[in-house]
């Protein structure tokens, strides 16, 4: 049966030893002796479990002219004999009544997590009593302490304001992102991480994105990402690293929506019709890039070992007969398994070479002041570089390049299939669409002129 304060109050007052209360609450250096004997009192008449227990018997013994925190301090220190001394933010809480749950620090400052941390321990040890289940629920949880997430510390179990994707970039356009600017986005990187691990299902999983850490691994130093619906959500992306031969594309995704597919192989059509921009792909991709949007694509086997630096088994021209394209390989990836792929996009700095003393780019049509409407550099058998001209002065070209009726009469008038020599106008002549972008002209899907 527990007793009544005012009877605590006069054993105590007996356990001090004390003839004259009233003297003794007058006498500061008599009362210091106080907290070890109410410790005392505590540990081994009440069979106290924490300070709190003690709390009304301090608050009735002690002279009113000293200070409170003192005693809470000591007898906590005293009860369970060691040295760990109370801080003065959970002294604060116990002397006012005030739940930890009401943290009285900066929230996210150093103090507020170290309440939490003191707390828990003396919780668990069973020297702190919570006062509602509010409060044992919170003290079961992980706050106070923290953990690694993407290489960064952060505070675990604390509800923190998340910064948003749809916050600081605007919905309906590709953002080029780095590693650090991501890394300010945690949902967005287990959305990205989904968007990767979907699309490439087919595949069972990326070859090296198994889990979203590995987004930030293998190089990877630029993520596209758009938010196609506005929803506050990426709904495709891409993925890059940077070589010395240009952003080599690493990981494409979408949520599957035909809008989301729509916008990111319209990107894939710019980047890799643009000078600086390449990709290896494989399977069904591979064959839509090269044969139905006309995807620039590297035919020589010995620049494609060199910008892989990788063992490759050259195929050439599918014996299937599905395209037109020469620059097959088979490779064997991380899975252990042999991979048809082809190199796409215009990577840089392999094709140049000198023509009359000129730094130039091999087998990379460009515009030109005369005398047609384009030129090439290319080198012919006997290893020198010349400069092909072709096309229509005039501009015809341009005019009829989105034209499908135009197309298929040039196509067959000039025999098109049959073009095999790069030394020859012919050749790139029928091959100017998939050049277009760089040219200047507007994209058209189509394996021939």
């Amino acid at each position: 049966m527990r007793l009544p304060e005012s009877e605590l109050r006069r054993i105590i007052v007996e356990e001090l030893s004390v003839s004259d209360y009233n003297k003794w609450s007058e006498t500061e250096r008599i009362a210091r002796t106080a907290p070890a004997s109410i410790a005392r009192y505590g540990r081994e008449v009440l069979n106290a479990k924490s300070v709190q227990d003690l709390h009304s018997i301090i608050f009735g013994v002690i002279p009113g002219f000293l200070d409170p925190d003192f005693y809470i301090k000591e007898v906590d220190r005293l009860l369970f004999q060691n040295n760990e001394r109370i801080s003065e933010g959970l002294c604060f809480h116990i002397k006012n009544k005030r739940p930890i749950i009401e943290n009285i620090y900066r929230p996210g400052s150093k103090k507020f997590f170290q309440l939490f941390t003191e707390t828990r321990k003396k919780y668990k040890k069973g020297q702190y009593q919570p006062s509602d289940w509010e409060e044992v629920e919170l003290l079961e949880t992980s706050i106070g302490e923290w953990g690694i997430y993407n290489g960064e510390h952060v505070p675990l179990d604390y509800p923190m304001l998340n910064e948003d994707f749809s916050d600081d970039y605007e919905s309906q356009k590709w953002h080029e992102l780095s590693p650090a600017e991501l890394k300010k986005y945690p949902e967005t990187i287990d959305r990205l991480y989904k968007i990767i691990d979907d699309s490439y299902s087919y595949l069972d999983g990326h070859v090296d994105i198994q889990e979203p850490e590995d987004l930030f691994r293998h190089g990877v130093s630029i993520y596209a990402l758009i938010d196609v619906d506005g929803d506050g959500e990426i709904d495709a992306a891409r993925l890059s690293k940077k070589t010395k031969y240009g952003n080599k594309g690493y990981a494409t995704g979408t949520n599957a929506s035909a809008d989301a597919k729509r916008v990111v192989m319209q990107k894939i059509q710019s980047d890799l019709s643009s000078k600086g921009f390449y990709a290896e792909v494989s399977g069904k991709m591979a064959h839509i890039l090269v044969n139905k949007l006309n995807i620039p694509y590297v035919d020589d086997e010995n620049i494609v070992r060199k910008i892989l630096g990788k063992p490759i088994e050259w195929i050439g021209k599918l014996e299937d007969g599905s395209g037109n394209a020469n620059g097959w390989y088979y490779r064997t990836l991380g899975d252990g398994k042999k991979h048809e792929k082809i190199l796409v996009g215009i990577p840089t700095g392999i094709n140049e070479s000198k023509y009359k003393g000129r730094d130039v780019d091999l087998n990379s049509p460009m515009r030109s002041s005369g005398p047609t409407k384009y030129k090439v550099y290319v080198k012919n058998e006997k290893g020198n570089v010349v400069q092909i001209n072709f096309g229509d002065a005039k501009g015809g070209l341009t005019a009829k390049i989105q034209d499908p009726a135009a197309r298929k009469s040039f196509a067959a008038r000039h025999q098109c299939e049959k073009k095999k020599d790069k030394t020859k106008p012919g050749y790139w002549a029928c091959r100017l669409p998939r050049y277009a972008k760089k040219l200047g002209l507007k994209p058209v899907s189509a394996q021939w002129w």
